[in-house]
């Protein structure tokens, strides 16, 4: 059984006598049957990152199999386990061999821009990362946080989480962590804060230091 939703474990159910040859690929679509006779799943995957999970047959007792986390993905790249048994940024391969897919050092990612006194249109405060490197960047299990020393390990961003080459990424900082990946556990204080990006290690990536906020304003 496949499904985004565990939940939901039946979301997709594998028909009987469904079968994978030893060392081989099985290619299933996210999508509704479109009259073709491959293997559609009846849900689709969500861009900005969710869970997929692998169940066994509810007859079997259903125990989760494997699972793989990912957050934003990038146009036409896919997810693929690579040959350190790791997954990682890879080129479409459909069905064969995984190709990894090359990325660039998140040692020059940098804070770019931030609003914490949002009004209409910009209601939500938000925290901007700009890459610029030429290369994609893997942000998966970085840390965002508002107290850098004390708290540098506040939200953790999802595995697999990808910014595009010479790219900005927002971020919004609205508490509401469950509306998605790119949605954080805080919000920014308009009296003055902290915002800090952090690697996986806890090594420092960026800081910036802010005072009184004017609303609707942001800074960068």
């Amino acid at each position: 059984r496949l499904t985004d939703d565990p939940d939901e474990p039946n979301k997709y159910i594998f028909p009987t006598n469904t079968t994978l040859a030893a060392g081989a690929y099985l290619r299933l679509f996210a999508d509704g049957p479109n009259g073709t006779s491959d293997i559609h799943l009846g849900f689709s995957l969500d861009q900005e990152g969710e869970v997929v999970y692998l169940f066994d047959k509810a007859s079997n007792g259903g125990a989760l199999i494997d699972f793989v986390e990912f957050g934003n993905q990038l146009p036409n790249l896919s997810i693929g386990r690579l040959l350190s048994g790791n997954w990682g940024l890879c080129t479409p391969t459909f069905g064969s061999a995984n190709i990894a897919a090359p990325t660039g050092s998140p040692a020059t990612l940098a804070i770019n821009e931030w609003l914490a006194s949002g009004t209409f249109p910009f209601v939500d405060d938000f925290i901007e990362i700009y890459n610029p490197d030429s290369l994609p960047v893997d942000l998966g299990g970085f840390y965002f946080t508002d107290h850098p020393i004390g708290q540098p390990a506040r939200h953790r961003i999802p595995l697999l989480h990808f910014i595009p080459g010479f790219s900005y990424q927002a971020f919004i900082a609205d508490g509401n962590p469950d509306n998605g990946a790119l949605h954080l556990n805080f919000q920014l204080a308009g009296e003055g804060g902290e915002i800090g990006l952090f690697a996986p290690d806890l090594t420092l990536i960026d800081c910036v230091y802010y005072g009184q906020q004017r609303t609707g304003i942001s800074q960068g």
